[in-house]
């Protein structure tokens, strides 16, 4: 069993708070990338965060979200 929460490829929906970013990550996002706390980003800095960021790939564009405001995408 893998030790995150969501593995690559994945499709996860945004779940936190704000009605305007579930309106837009609606649809789904593909889980691109892990970054453990403490590694690196894509994009050079550190995760501090205390918990695992993920990269999502959404349209033509790339986001990192906490584990905590994703969950699965279920397909009704």
């Amino acid at each position: 069993m893998s030790k995150f929460k969501f593995n690559l490829g994945d499709t996860v929906k945004y779940s936190g708070d704000n009605s305007g970013l579930k309106a837009w990550f609606g649809d789904g996002m593909k889980v691109c990338g892990i970054i453990p706390d403490g590694d690196r980003t894509s994009y050079g800095e550190i995760n501090n965060s205390g918990m695992t960021l993920y990269r999502v790939h959404h349209g033509s564009a790339y986001y990192i979200f906490p584990e905590d405001v994703l969950t699965y995408l279920s397909m009704m």
